[in-house]
């Protein structure tokens, strides 16, 4: 039987809840950019970008008596109370993925007799799901291999194996690149965050040791989908460790 796990705890096994229907989007809401033509017909068009996605469940359950679906309902509330924020939503029709979602609007119940009937709607604010962990050296003779469907962030770790005044990280084939001035010794671990933009030396914030010609704080140095290469100059080995993306659980 479908169910779905959300804060932890499953809807089937903890809430006996039964999934008669899952609804979802092909795509995350889209917002278009355009302006009306003055005087004229039509708008001019400056592109789309995604907005939040949702997935609901059409659920039922089954009480021991006419009041103890109040109980049961009651106890549903305290586990998907919204005001707590986002958590972790699985769904087992797709078990290698997941999102953070909270529950969105109306969560009305049809009683009748020990029975109820309702729909669980969730929002996901990244409009994101989250795949497989990927763990990528420098050194691996195969190209890194990002297979979600979008671009992907994540850590990169760099231990110097030498004394350097300067690490510089690049994606072949593009422009995109990291250079870092400062005085490295052997056993120093840089790390740098893509997805917050911070960069540290043994736990330090360096960020004002990256130069201006740094792609970093435009967002653009990114696992690109597909293969790729990063290369590593200053040091030896370089690691990425990153979540693969999907604007969907279900692509396969």
């Amino acid at each position: 039987m479908a169910s779905f796990t959300f804060n932890g705890l499953n809807s089937e096994t903890d809430f006996n809840l039964r999934i008669h229907d899952v609804v979802y989007n092909v795509l995350p809401q889209t917002v278009d950019h355009d302006i009306k033509v003055p005087y004229g017909r039509g708008r001019y068009d400056y592109g789309t970008y995604l907005d939040a996605n949702t997935i609901g469940f059409v659920c039922s359950l089954q009480g021991a008596s006419y009041s103890d679906v109040f109980t049961q309902v009651e106890e549903l509330g305290v586990w998907l109370n919204p005001e707590t924020g986002v958590k972790k939503l699985e769904y087992s029709g797709k078990p290698d993925r997941y999102c953070y979602a909270k529950i969105t609007g109306d969560t009305n119940v049809k009683q009748i007799l020990k029975y109820g009937k309702f729909t669980l709607t969730f929002k996901i604010p990244e409009g994101i799901w989250y795949g497989d962990e990927v763990t990528w050296l420098s050194t691996d003779v195969d190209d890194l291999l990002n297979s979600g469907g979008l671009s992907a962030d994540g850590i990169i770790t760099i231990t110097c194996d030498a004394i350097t005044a300067f690490l510089e990280i690049a994606i072949t084939g593009t422009s995109e690149l990291i250079r870092i001035e400062d005085s490295f010794i052997v056993n120093d671990v840089i790390s740098i965050n893509l997805k917050t933009g911070s960069v540290t030396k043994n736990g330090t914030s360096i960020l004002n040791r990256v130069t201006l010609a740094s792609t970093l704080f435009d967002g653009t140095f990114v696992i690109p989908q597909g293969d790729s290469r990063l290369t590593i100059s200053g040091a030896s080995v370089l690691s990425i460790t990153f979540e693969e993306k999907w604007l969907w659980c279900f692509i396969c």
